[in-house]
């Protein structure tokens, strides 16, 4: 197997995604519980929105800015395939060519 190019591959930050899920928790929270209330549950439901909406402005600002893992661009050549599944996954076939783009099989 001959790598001919690697392609670093880079994603939204966690804490974006917990941002935007925790302000929609938050907000049926509210919704459900909390609409008997006079203030209480209007002023958590604003501030829900409010982490909702920053979550996601940040997911749009901080959008591919952290590292998340290398993609190969190889020519398969003398490799065992049984091998090659075992240890890369093919991300991207390319027409009329021997060249594919793949990713490493990260075993947890």
């Amino acid at each position: 197997m001959e790598i001919l190019e690697t392609i670093p591959i880079y994603t939204v930050p966690n804490w974006t995604i917990f941002l935007i899920f925790g302000g929609l928790i938050l907000a049926g929270f509210c919704a459900a519980f909390l609409n008997e209330t006079e203030w209480v549950g209007f002023v958590i439901l604003i501030l829900a929105i409010i982490i909702t909406l920053t979550g996601i402005i940040t997911a749009i600002i901080y959008r591919d800015t952290v590292f998340s893992h290398n993609e190969y661009i190889v020519r398969i050549s003398n490799i065992p395939i049984n091998e090659f599944i075992d240890k890369y996954e093919i991300t991207k076939r390319f027409e009329y060519s021997d060249v594919v783009q793949v990713k490493e099989i990260v075993k947890k």
